[in-house]
């Protein structure tokens, strides 16, 4: 590991995206991750006869081209299983209304009233009219500029904010529709063709990262402490004081942990990843010792904040795919609300699940004495907070020339999604590409005598 094409740092879905396409190129490539595990945000695993997820639970049926590749080139796409019915429920007066998010349920009901369906409409057809105008690669270049979600909601009512958008992107997206940029979320909205057709595998998502690092030279429990661009290309140094040479560097993880490793990169970077700010996220997943009383068709229940419950989302992980819990058993996943109660983020893992539990009895009584074990996730670097100052910088920082050391995350496209994790990873490995392509062509140019 002394010396390599490209270093990646960071083994989530970006970096192993990145890697996979450099390695398929001749690179010789290796991807040093901090924990003893890859998939970051996309991981999945197993406890027993259940199978959890830390983070991301499915995949966009017709809004993840890009993923789609991976999983055709790693031979899962036979594994890929489609999430029919409902989907998705809204909390409100008390009951839980399903087809959240489906044409069917905003036709006829979904907890809206009658003018904020009509309004709803309006708002969705602007987005169809101007579809031409929102891209996921360019959210800087849509129509609706720098504006907030909430500030893109406001013609159309608080009711369409509080009970449609707030609980969309604070449960999908972890934002706030104050916080959050409209731009992104709502390229990211047509280019799925709506909010409910998704997939996901039996052992869930993190079997695509997972497929993608069994091809890649990939060390974990490899802290990287320092990058710094040398005159031969980069060194990394790693904790415990070993150091890798690189011809390049792939930084694939949070803005902030790049800053953190990265001090030295040029003034027309840092603006970029300062604004590219993270919320922390809260989860807890309960193991019941007895099925969920609730549709098998359902897969989510959003939580709106006007509800004041203190929650956000819950997951009915056993109705994704088969096998995720065992006969007679069953999962569900509660999320805090965002950003989580400093607090409660520091809480001890019984005391967190014991306060989300009580937060989500007035939705779901019947878990108090169901749960046999619960697993916390606390991510400090939860989700990318897609900031108005972020989409205002991201121009620049998209035109700024190839160099030996990038970046790839969700975080460079504003939306925390695998979808937008692969196309910077993809993104990412063409650019250290032509780097690599561009240094070797002039190391041997013969000079003139």
């Amino acid at each position: 590991m002394s010396s390599v094409d490209v270093v990646v740092v960071g083994a989530g879905m970006a970096g192993l995206t990145a890697a996979h396409q450099l390695r398929r190129a001749g690179l010789a490539v290796t991807v040093l991750e901090a924990e003893p595990v890859v998939g970051g945000r996309a991981r999945s695993y197993t406890d027993g006869p259940f199978t959890l997820s830390v983070a991301a639970e499915t995949l966009g049926r017709h809004g993840y081209p890009r993923t789609s590749e991976l999983v055709r080139a790693t031979g899962l796409a036979g594994r890929a299983a489609p999430l029919d019915g409902p989907l998705c429920g809204l909390w409100r007066d008390g009951r839980l209304h399903p087809r959240f998010g489906h044409p069917t349920g905003t036709l006829r009901c979904q907890g809206l009233s009658l003018a904020a369906r009509a309004a709803l409409a309006r708002m969705g057809a602007g987005w169809v009219r101007q579809l031409r105008h929102y891209r996921v690669d360019t959210p800087e270049d849509s129509p609706a500029g720098d504006q907030t979600v909430a500030e893109h909601a406001r013609p159309f009512g608080e009711e369409v904010l509080e009970y449609f958008l707030e609980p969309l992107v604070e449960a999908g997206f972890g934002w706030l529709p104050e916080t959050g940029a409209a731009a992104p979320f709502i390229a990211v909205a047509l280019l799925n063709r709506g909010i409910y057709r998704w997939t996901s595998f039996p052992q869930g998502v993190g079997e695509l990262p997972r497929a993608l690092a069994a091809g890649l030279d990939v060390r974990l429990e490899r802290p990287v402490e320092r990058v710094e661009q040398t005159p031969a290309g980069v060194e990394v140094a790693l904790a415990g004081g070993s150091s890798v040479t690189a011809g390049c560097c792939l930084l694939a993880v949070p803005a902030p942990a790049a800053l953190a490793v990265h001090p030295g990169m040029p003034a027309d970077e840092r603006p970029f990843l300062e604004a590219s700010t993270f919320t922390p996220a809260l989860r807890v997943n309960y193991l019941l010792d007895r099925p969920l009383p609730v549709d098998r068709r359902l897969f989510a229940a959003l939580l709106p904040r006007r509800e004041r419950l203190g929650i956000s989302a819950a997951i009915f992980g056993g109705n994704i795919a088969a096998g995720r819990s065992p006969q007679g058993r069953s999962i569900i996943s509660l999320f805090a609300s965002s950003p989580p109660e400093p607090e409660l983020l520091a809480a001890g893992d019984g005391k967190v699940a014991a306060e989300l539990a009580a937060r989500a009895a007035p939705c779901f009584p019947w878990l108090e004495g169901a749960v046999a074990k619960a697993v916390v996730h606390r991510l400090g670097h939860g989700v990318p907070t897609g900031s108005p100052e972020a989409l205002r910088q991201r121009r620049a920082f998209a035109a700024r020339p190839h160099r030996p050391v990038d970046y790839a995350g969700d975080w460079t496209l504003l939306v925390p999604s695998v979808e937008a994790a692969v196309r910077s990873g993809m993104t990412a490995a063409t650019r250290l590409l032509r780097w690599h392509t561009r240094t070797r062509t002039l190391s041997t140019t013969p000079k003139a005598t």
